[in-house]
């Protein structure tokens, strides 16, 4: 496994994941309303984009932890099962932290539980 590779991509990730956290932030500034739907239409605009803003912070949280586990030499390790994540599947998703089989059956889990996506995963 090349993991040069897979950390270009994280850092290239972390990149385009900052830039989109100061897009959002400077989307955040409030703006000024003329009316009460206008205030609505902010205040709408603003709860989105804090969820956005803290989408992208998480985002860079779980790139950062990627790439220390390449630091540590833990880098591909399945959190479920211990195994090693193929290539294939980390050089689609960098930030994976379980091999496709962990990852199936974690989704059927959370389907016959009706969890909202995110709830019990990492989002990968």
């Amino acid at each position: 496994m090349d993991y040069a590779l897979c950390k270009k991509l994280l850092l290239q990730m972390k990149t385009e994941a900052i830039v989109n956290e100061d897009v959002i932030t400077t989307t955040m500034l409030p703006e000024r309303a003329a009316d009460e739907i206008d205030v609505a239409a902010n205040d709408s605009n603003a709860t989105l984009s804090k969820r956005l803003l803290e989408r992208q912070q998480a985002y860079v949280k779980r790139i950062d932890v990627a790439l220390k586990k390449i630091e540590d030499g833990e880098y591909g390790e399945c959190e479920g099962c211990g195994e090693l994540i193929s290539e294939k599947r980390l050089l689609a998703r960098p930030v994976a932290v379980l091999c496709i089989l962990c990852k199936e059956k974690q989704e059927k889990i959370e389907k016959a539980e009706k969890t909202p996506r995110g709830f019990l995963s990492d989002g990968d």
